[in-house]
């Protein structure tokens, strides 16, 4: 049996982040399916052997000549992006001329047995970037704990939300331009209002309201109170699992179409959305199996 090495910036069973929960989620379907799965993190040592495989996610705590000197076959399959900022697509000119990212991450794609990526969207943007580099590669979206606990209660909805739209990154500005378009909306934002270890200071418009962090067990309850959830971003998200969990709770969606959930061609209805998200771990696994001969 090949032993598989699943590397990881974090303890995806103890980091409470998105991309910890896709990992966890997958890795458990692996040792279900009878898989000799071990996790890796910057503390642990890489210590593989030529006839293991390495499933490469969040890499960028590790030493680059480590991961480039890995000694068997890999398998990437990174949450976020090449760039270090976040900024990309349109991708500019000084992208493809002078990208300090790119000779690492072409490397790791290249050398790859397979490249996966969580979204129609989230490929399109590599493949723009790194051509052949990213082939062969699927798509699987982002894990799930329990999609079920996210459903519409059937309660009083009123108004508009959004999670951790106070981030930079995550659309703060065009959320605030919408606000100011339409000052007869009453938002709430809820999440995070740290970037890094620094507290955000802004200056919030009139319709707006900063509600605090969301508990992951008071979310169904947070997206059941409201009509509408909007993000509105300024470069393209791999996946959104923000998006998708508002969505089956009920809410009525407000985005554009830099959104890597809404490029999947089956998010077209909730039980569509659903039924795709619970079938997608066993499907990772079997395309691994028949891609690898695992």
């Amino acid at each position: 049996m090949t032993k598989i090495y699943y590397v990881q910036d974090l303890d995806f069973f103890e980091a409470p982040g998105g991309a910890e929960q896709t990992d966890r989620v997958y890795f458990k379907e692996g040792l279900k399916r009878g898989h000799d799965l071990n996790l890796i993190t910057p503390h642990s040592p890489l210590g593989v052997e030529k006839d293991d495989l390495v499933i490469l996610s969040n890499i960028r705590a590790y030493e680059r000549s480590k991961i480039l000197g890995i000694p068997c076959r890999t398998v990437t399959f990174t949450h976020d992006t090449w760039c270090a900022y976040r900024l990309y697509l349109p991708l500019t000119e000084k992208c493809f001329t002078d990208c300090p990212e790119y000779p690492f991450w072409n490397e790791v794609y290249k050398k790859a047995e397979l490249n996966i990526f969580l979204s129609p969207l989230h490929y399109d943007i590599h493949k723009e970037r790194f051509g052949e580099s990213v082939e062969p590669h699927f798509l699987t979206p982002s894990g799930f704990d329990d999609v079920d606990r996210f459903v519409d209660m059937k309660n009083g909805r009123s108004g508009v939300c959004n999670l951790n739209g106070l981030l930079g990154f995550k659309g703060r500005e065009q959320l605030f331009k919408y606000a100011g378009e339409h000052p007869e909306v009453a938002m709430d934002i809820g999440g995070s209002n740290m970037e890094g270890d620094k507290r955000l200071d802004v200056d919030l418009p009139p319709n707006i309201r900063y509600v605090g962090p969301i508990q992951s067990s008071e979310l169904p309850k947070f997206y059941n109170k409201y009509e509408f959830y909007v993000e509105l971003h300024d470069r393209p998200q791999p996946y959104n699992r923000t998006i998708v969990e508002s969505y089956l709770s009920g809410c009525k969606l407000i985005v554009n179409s830099l959104v890597g959930a809404t490029s999947w061609p089956w998010f077209t209805d909730r039980d569509s959305v659903r039924a795709h998200l619970k079938s997608a771990p066993s499907e990772f696994w079997v395309k691994l199996e028949k891609e690898l001969n695992l």
